[in-house]
């Protein structure tokens, strides 16, 4: 029949529909998880240099106090944290290039903590080499001088500098990242809603195919079905389309018409039975 030749290119067609409609959304959800992605790096940096540039001045004045503690008791152990700090100054400076690297903005600050940490490293040490070498009145006369209290607070107010410049790009980035986020919400709900609508229609659509399969063309003279190209009678249909044997019987309707047939007829046979017959002329003849 034409419908049940029609109804698995429109089945494939549906599954086609659903799995094209199901890659591009995916697609659009990937490429929205990217832009997810980057802004969450974006405010995850801004967090971590922030942080890079508070270790930065606190490893500085860690080495300070050490030295200062060295010099006021000449103790080894005060030695040993400011050695400890001194070696950590370098991997902290390091750490803020490598994440201001694609950053034009912080470049100047960069520079200038580099070259002041450094300034302020060779302060420490040649205060300690003096306390080592026994010139220790040198040495406080250095600390006294302030030289070293000054350029502890160029490091603070360049750290504090670049810290507001990045924290001023984080709501921004925030704001950027909130934006993101809620895009790609949107499309997974907009991703499910659109799988299952297209699921149901495509459900629906196989429900509708399977009646219009059910449906049968009769013959309205001969009271024939037409089945695969052919004209057979009512039962040959159901035993061929749905498998059902088929059994004959009479309606309750059928049977008193046929009996009201039946009983007419009787009823003309015997008028006809007592109608008196003519007599023909050999009976009157004799």
């Amino acid at each position: 029949m034409l419908q049940g030749q029609q109804s698995p290119r429109i089945l494939l067609v549906a599954m086609v529909f659903v799995a094209l409609v199901s890659i591009a959304l995916y697609y659009v959800d990937a490429q929205f998880g990217t832009v997810v992605t980057a802004s969450r790096v974006n405010v995850n940096r801004t967090y971590e240099l922030e942080r890079a540039f508070q270790a930065l001045a606190s490893i500085l004045e860690e080495a300070e106090s050490g030295q200062r503690g060295y010099l006021l008791t000449g103790k080894s152990q005060y030695l040993n944290i400011y050695a400890g700090a001194r070696e950590r100054v370098d991997q902290a400076v390091e750490k803020i290039r490598r994440l201001t690297r694609d950053k034009s903005t912080h470049m100047d600050h960069v520079e200038q903590l580099a070259a002041l940490s450094a300034r302020k490293i060779v302060e420490l040490e040649g205060t300690v080499a003096l306390i080592k070498a026994g010139h220790r009145d040198e040495a406080i006369a250095t600390l006294q001088s302030g030289d070293g209290e000054r350029l502890m607070g160029e490091i603070r107010e360049v750290s504090a500098q670049a810290r507001a410049d990045e924290l001023s790009m984080l709501d921004e980035r925030q704001a950027a990242f909130d934006m993101a986020l809620a895009q790609r919400r949107w499309l997974r709900r907009l991703l499910m809603m659109t799988s299952l609508i297209v699921t149901a229609s495509a459900f629906y659509l196989v429900f509708r195919l399977q009646r219009l399969h059910t449906f049968a063309t009769m013959c309205a003279w001969s009271r024939t079905i037409q089945l695969d190209g052919q004209w057979v009678t009512f039962e040959e249909y159901l035993a061929r389309r749905f498998n059902v044997r088929v059994s004959h019987g009479i309606a309750p309707r059928e049977l008193e018409k046929l009996m009201t047939q039946v009983e007419q007829v009787e009823k003309s046979r015997e008028r006809a039975d007592s109608t008196p017959k003519p007599s023909s002329p050999d009976s009157e003849a004799a």
